[in-house]
């Protein structure tokens, strides 16, 4: 009995002002950005999640790991969606998997990296 009244005097949540729209679409944002941004700035996206390749970014090491310089790093289609993003005013939220075969001992993607001597 208790339960059923004070279910009653329950209150439905009001609608959040904070509510961010976000979109993720790796095919369409990294493949096909000059069809894909402009829908996303016409669906009003506030922010899109990139699966980041590590694999696809750095295939063989880095003579610098820790130099987004290095020419052994290829950036070419995450530089082109922030950048197109960002002149959307489009946040861009990361999240790196695939571990290339030179930090692993060659297990592939899916396997952690080994740890550095």
């Amino acid at each position: 009995m208790t339960l059923v009244a004070l279910a009653g005097l329950a209150q439905p949540a009001a609608a959040s002002d904070q509510l961010i729209v976000g979109i993720h679409d790796d095919a369409q944002v990294l493949g096909n950005p000059t069809q894909a941004f402009p829908t996303l700035e016409t669906l009003r996206a506030q922010v899109i999640r990139v699966v980041m390749r590590w694999d696809q970014v750095a295939p063989t090491r880095p003579t610098r790991l820790s130099d987004p310089a290095d020419p052994a790093y290829n950036w070419g289609a995450y530089d082109r969606a922030v950048l197109e993003a960002a002149s959307r005013d489009i946040e861009v939220v990361f999240t790196i998997w695939g571990t290339p075969g030179w930090a692993n001992r060659g297990k592939g993607p899916r396997f952690a990296p080994r740890r550095a001597h």
